[in-house]
């Protein structure tokens, strides 16, 4: 005869059976707005753009025979997207995406590496600089309900842009600079027009932030991944190690995070319970 204990696998499924009950409702993506809105929506940018990166999305401003920079110390209207309905934006170091409330994305800026989407023009040249915002076809077909942009801290890493979007149902797409594998596709090379992170298939993401050398996305669990450059410590995963496709931070594992946000080289997630974790150097 052999004995057979149940005492570790009833602790098991108890422990199971706590975090169930504790847990707060998942988190939804972010859901696009379908009626129509009682409110004026209008795209504003201020600051500074340099060496017509365009940034700004003033176009006429930088194309006229002006100054190689443009300095807007005001929020001001930017006038390409006077026709649409934003719902989202984002701000990279060189470049800028907004998604509409119809989950359409739109980029401008500058971007040597294909941060903005475009991929190639029709005379086979790539899109390294769009002075107004124009729409990721690559996108099309696909209902975006967020976009990020990654930061830089300047020098070199201004050209190493790399963007996110989170569809409604859950799938990340990401392009632009592959560098330290920072877009999750399990390589470095550059992705110049929107590429699903197939990695993330069997997760429904509810919302992504960009680093300058890389990513982290948030389930609707709760759960907190990264991948990308683990140069600083900032993918949370205990080592100084790079992830070439997205790993759970285990050290999360046991917090229901609601909100997560990246800096350069660290990051901060929020608690349903209200604290604030933050790791990296």
């Amino acid at each position: 005869p052999i004995r057979v204990s149940f005492l570790p696998l009833c602790a098991l499924a108890l422990s199971a059976l706590l975090r169930a009950m504790s847990a707060p409702p998942p988190l939804p993506a972010r859901s696009l707005l379908l009626g129509p809105s009682p409110y004026t929506r209008r795209l504003l940018s201020c600051g500074f753009d340099s060496q017509h990166r365009a940034v700004l999305g003033h176009a006429h401003d930088l194309t006229s025979g002006g100054p190689p920079s443009l300095r807007l110390p005001v929020p001001s209207p930017v006038p390409a997207a006077a026709g649409l309905r934003v719902s989202g934006v984002a701000a990279g170091a060189v470049h800028s995406l907004l998604v509409t409330e119809g989950g359409v994305v739109y980029s401008w800026g500058s971007s040597k590496f294909g941060a903005l989407g475009h991929g190639v023009d029709c005379d086979g040249r790539k899109v390294e600089r769009q002075f107004e915002p124009r729409r990721v076809e690559a996108l099309a077909g696909v209902r975006v309900v967020m976009v990020a942009a990654s930061p830089s801290h300047g020098g070199w890493g201004l050209d190493y842009s790399h963007s996110l979007a989170v569809a409604d149902d859950g799938a990340v797409f990401s392009w632009g600079a592959g560098k330290d594998s920072r877009l999750g596709h399990g390589s470095s090379n550059d992705v110049h027009t929107p590429r699903r992170i197939d990695a993330l298939k069997k997760q429904r993401i509810a919302s992504v932030a960009a680093g300058e050398n890389h990513s982290v996305a948030l389930s609707n669990e709760g759960r907190v991944y990264s991948w990308g450059s683990g140069r600083w410590g900032q993918l949370g995963h205990g080592s100084l190690r790079n992830a070439r496709l997205p790993r759970a931070v285990d050290a999360l594992r046991d917090v229901w995070v609601c909100s997560v946000a990246c800096g350069c080289y660290h990051n901060l997630a929020l608690a349903w319970e209200g604290g604030v974790y933050s790791w990296g150097p």
